[in-house]
This record gives structure tokens, sequence and C-alpha cells, in this order.
């Protein structure tokens, strides 16, 4: 009886230390493109997507077998091509952007390696170029602070690594022009490195 008592007491020791191990607090960096645009209602003009890029890094902190939030901050580039007409005549503008955001995420385990997550973002812009029919002007279209919602899901191909596809939809009108409204969005694919 007593061997049977050390011998489930270090099994437990040992699942409890693995367990312990897997569900500790995780760091990765993040490495992602895809196609972003400035989302722009307005009936004199029509937008299309360009690629944009991330870095970032991500904070995990499990909360349970299954759940966990995250945080972080990435770089980003949110590009756009559109066309506004302004008295007959269309105006080609290519828009790029380039911001710092936060997001704050939940994460929920659907099936082993796969995971669901959403949240939200604040971010602030750090550098805007506007082209307008492929000459530079020194203007600003857009607001300096931004914040929206983020969805996405992950697969863990290795210990350290996961593929992730991700939607960021920005909720501010960043528009500094009252003729229509400005929304980021970004739809990427994005691979994290744990370390």
């Amino acid at each position: 009886m007593k061997k049977i008592l050390i011998l489930l007491l270090l099994a437990a020791t040992t699942g409890y230390s693995s367990i312990a191990e897997a569900k500790s607090f995780t760091s990765k960096v993040l490495i992602g493109a895809g196609a972003t645009m400035l989302n722009i209602d307005g009936d004199t003009v029509s937008d299309e997507a360009k690629i944009g890029y991330l870095v970032g890094y991500q904070g995990t902190q499990p909360m349970g077998d299954r759940h966990s939030f995250s945080f972080g901050i990435e770089y980003q580039t949110i590009n756009s091509d559109y066309t506004k007409t302004v008295l007959g005549s269309d105006i080609d503008y290519d828009v790029q952007t380039s911001w710092i955001q936060v997001p704050l995420l939940y994460h929920f385990e659907m099936m082993p390696h796969v995971n669901f997550y959403g949240g939200a973002f604040a971010a602030r812009k750090i550098d805007e170029s506007v082209k307008v029919s492929d000459v530079t002007i020194d203007t600003t279209e857009l607001k300096n602070t931004n914040f929206g919602l983020i969805a996405g899901l992950s697969y863990r191909v290795s210990k350290r690594t996961d593929i992730m596809v991700q939607y960021d939809f920005g909720l501010r009108d960043l528009s500094n022009d009252n003729d229509f409204d400005i929304h980021t969005s970004a739809l990427r694919a994005v691979i994290g490195v744990s370390f």
C-alpha cells in the first residue's frame, strides 16, 4: 500500500509540474502580412486593398485549461488606393500609413492546437504618406488615433510556432473630410514564434 501511495504521489507531482509548465506565461514574436485597406464610405469614392505588414510581441497568460488572455504591441502598416470624384474628374489617391497597435485578446482552445481569439485594440498613427496622381502631397487625411475589434484563428504547428489568420476592423471614423467615412481593416496571415 505504501508503494502505491508513493507511486500515486510521484505521478500526481509529475503530472502537476508538466501542466504548470505547459500552462505558464508565454511570450512570442509575431510577423505577418496580408490585405489591408482603408474602407471608405462615400458616393464619390471607390477603394481597393493593398498589402500591409505586421511585426510585434504578444504575451499570453493562461486562465484555465482552455482559456487565456494576451496583450501585445505591434507595428503595422495599413495601405490603400482609392479614387475620389471631384467636379466630374477622378483623382487617384495612394495612402500609406503605419501604426503602433496595442491589442487585448481572449483566447479559447476549441480543440487541441486550434484556438479562436477575439478582443479589442487601440492604435496610434506614427506616419502617413499620401500621393495624389503619383505626386506626394503634404496633408493629413486621417486622424491620429484608432480603436477597433480583432478576431482570428490560430493553429499550433509545433511547441514554439503558431500560424494565425486574423481580421482587424477599426471602429473609429478616421476621416478629416466630412464628405466620407474612413475605417481601417486588415486580413492577415501571421506567424507567432514563442521564446
